[in-house]
């Protein structure tokens, strides 16, 4: 299985950066994948109200990862690297690559080093606020800095992240400006974030791998601001990519539904995988309309989850704790 190499950092109050720990994680391309389909993004919400634009969504997803790293062995080792593709991108091409990744890389280690599967942009939850709820969306005094991530645990704490990509090597410039935009939050529905990192992807030197790099800092500033976000709309919006895509009737574009395995699964046209959501996880019943405009369904799956434990890990196959599961075919392994 490909591995990638973590380094785990903190730095304080007064920007003294530690010299960090380093772990090699392993990812393999079913959770490459299954982070860049479920992170959240700018207008996220907005783009994935129809099934045919989940369709697409999805498509372009999985394909800027495989466009852009490749699986190569080294000394015995597995890594990602850049692909021929990158290397000839120009330089803000690259930067938003680099960004995209940044993300994925956040969305596993969230999940990895503190069970919160629920992880989206903040610029989503302003719009979610148009719908009938105040949120005071952060900034820092004469900027428009804030940090990029919320996410939710299944204890019910909160996580906020600041992802960045970078194509050489981080500065420790950029690291305390990223530091800075995790702590403009000061609280989350009247509770003060348990986690706030920043998370860097980057390749390293002349075999251009790819690592991470995941930097711990403390507590929020002085000019940080309450954040109030309606838990029920959040939930519904972070499954609504998948579930519009299961729940998409066109037989011209999409196959039928399959059960295989406890896995409720369709298959993404042209790209040899199939996406879905476990039977077993409550999310499962938003696969039909009942389900998805229940308004009473997003605060069962926040109770449920907290016994919901996702199938063992198997080859080309991630069921992440939102039960969203990605299974991949015989051209990914």
């Amino acid at each position: 299985m490909p591995i990638i190499r973590q380094r785990r950092r903190d730095i304080n109050a007064a920007n003294h950066i530690t010299p960090g720990t380093y772990h090699n994680v392993d990812v393999d391309w079913a959770s490459m994948l299954w982070g860049a389909i479920t992170v959240g993004r700018r207008s996220w919400f907005d783009v994935v109200r129809f099934g045919s634009a989940s369709l697409m969504e999805i498509v372009w997803r999985c394909a800027m990862a495989r466009a852009n790293i490749q699986t190569h062995l080294s000394g015995g080792t597995t890594h990602f690297r850049t692909t021929s593709a990158f290397d000839s991108l120009d330089g803000s091409e690259k930067g938003a690559v680099t960004y995209f990744l940044g993300l994925i890389l956040a969305k596993l280690a969230a999940e990895d080093l503190h069970s919160v599967p629920w992880v989206l942009h903040l610029d989503v939850y302003s719009k979610i606020n148009a719908h009938g709820h105040t949120v005071a969306v952060t900034t820092t005094p004469g900027t428009k800095s804030r940090p990029d991530l919320i996410g939710r645990a299944v204890s019910g704490d909160w996580l906020v992240c600041e992802a960045k990509g970078r194509t050489t090597s981080i500065t420790n410039h950029q690291r305390i400006s990223a530091k800075e935009q995790t702590r403009q939050i000061s609280t989350i529905n009247g509770v003060a974030p348990n986690a706030r990192y920043a998370s860097f992807a980057s390749f390293s030197g002349s075999a251009r791998k790819l690592i991470h790099e995941w930097i711990d800092p403390v507590g929020s500033s002085d000019t940080a601001e309450p954040l109030e976000l309606p838990e029920p709309e959040f939930i519904m919006s972070y499954y609504r990519t998948v579930t519009d895509f299961l729940r998409y009737d066109n037989p011209a574009v999409l196959g039928r539904l399959d059960e295989k395995d406890g896995l409720l699964l369709r298959e993404v046209p042209g790209m040899d995988l199939w996406i879905g959501l476990d039977l077993e996880h409550p999310s499962a019943r938003m696969r039909d309309s009942r389900g998805a405009d229940d308004p009473d369904f997003a605060p069962r799956i926040l109770e449920r989850a907290l016994k919901y434990k996702p199938p063992e890990r198997a080859p080309g196959r991630k069921i992440g704790l939102d039960g969203i599961a990605v299974v991949l075919g015989k051209s990914w392994l």
